[in-house]
């Protein structure tokens, strides 16, 4: 019998593919998931007698009525993860970052409220937070401040995230999680945490930057979100971190699982940025997302003392250990062979 409906959109992302997977581990749950025409990573083996795929997409209304009607037959408890999104590690101005991240996001709102979804989790980002000073803990905000935010995709994630939070008022029972930087297993479009551990696996991450972040197990963040569909409060907002960790800690991890030679050299900040503009330009060329940035390696430095504790108090939240995540993300990536043993 089915009691849930889970509609998921970027359903076949890092993100929404563990969603998926961690959601179908109950019975009783049946997923609907909305994918661009021509995404051909929808092959999720047997659970795919319970997953439904509509093609659409979020910047069109109808796309979404089509969407959210399916399996409107089935009486249950319908919920909506709102996972897809435009990630950028760019400063300047993107409008296809908003037009994804904010319009597609209302577009999604309006959407439940005509179809009288029960549960709306939104899927923000710690990129939103104004952030205190170090050491300073990095908590929730009741409202976000987009003006002061740097960089485009924070922008965007503060302003959709404010409008998910209009909602609240409008009779729409809504949550928000806020992931830190996410790694781990079943990443079929390569994050860049997951593609710098890749490349140190092959030998072709020779040097490395100071500086660190919180990293969080995709499958930790997806369970946050299941958690927060039943014991989310509306309105509120949830930061699901993990471990705070420095580039050449995390490193230093994956050469403890792996065995592969510890990458020790480091280059200063200054002269990844002087080079950035030309780093950039070299992966469009390639048709490659860059694995750094000027304003990424200003990220590396800013305040990632990020706390979790009010998600482990209302929802139960556990994040794992680091060394487990990268066991099994490395685990994942020999056995996909993206990554060979040396």
């Amino acid at each position: 019998m089915i009691n849930t409906i889970a509609y998921i959109t970027g359903g076949t992302g890092h993100l929404g593919r563990n969603l998926i997977m961690e959601l179908l581990e109950k019975e009783d749950v049946f997923v609907v998931a909305m994918v661009l025409k021509n995404d051909n990573h929808r092959d999720f083996g047997k659970l795919n007698e319970r997953i439904l795929f509509i093609d659409g997409d979020i910047s069109n209304p109808k796309s979404i009525d089509e969407f959210l009607s399916a399996k409107s037959d089935i009486k249950a408890r319908r919920v909506l993860y709102h996972v897809a999104g435009k990630i950028s590690i760019m400063k300047k101005n993107d409008p296809s970052v908003f037009k994804v991240n904010v319009d597609g996001t209302k577009n999604m709102l309006d959407g439940t409220i005509r179809h009288h979804v029960d549960k709306f989790i939104y899927v923000s980002s710690v990129d939103a937070i104004n952030k205190p000073s170090k050491p300073n803990k990095v908590v929730e905000e009741e409202r976000f401040s987009p003006e002061k935010i740097e960089g485009v995709y924070g922008q965007s994630k503060a302003i959709a995230s404010n409008l998910v939070l209009d909602y609240a008022s409008k009779g729409l029972d809504v949550t928000i999680v806020q992931p830190t930087a996410i790694m781990g297993p079943n990443d079929a479009f390569g994050g860049p945490i997951n593609t710098a551990i890749r490349e140190y696996l092959n030998h072709q991450l020779k040097v490395v930057v100071k500086g660190g972040y919180d990293i969080v197990d995709v499958r930790d963040v997806a369970k946050g979100m299941i958690l927060a569909s039943t014991k989310g409060k509306n309105g509120k907002c949830y930061i699901l971190s993990g471990t705070g960790v420095t580039i050449l800690e995390l490193l230093d991890v994956a050469h403890q699982v792996s065995g592969v030679k510890k990458t020790k050299a480091t280059i200063p900040h200054f002269i990844v940025k002087m080079v950035s503009p030309l780093l950039e330009l070299h992966a469009r060329l390639h048709h490659k997302k860059p694995l750094f940035t000027g304003f990424s390696m200003d990220c590396l430095n800013e305040n990632s003392n990020y706390s979790c504790e009010r998600a482990k108090k209302d929802l139960g939240y556990q994040p794992r250990p680091l060394k487990e995540t990268m066991q099994d993300t490395i685990d994942w990536m020999y056995k996909e062979g993206l990554a060979k043993k040396s």
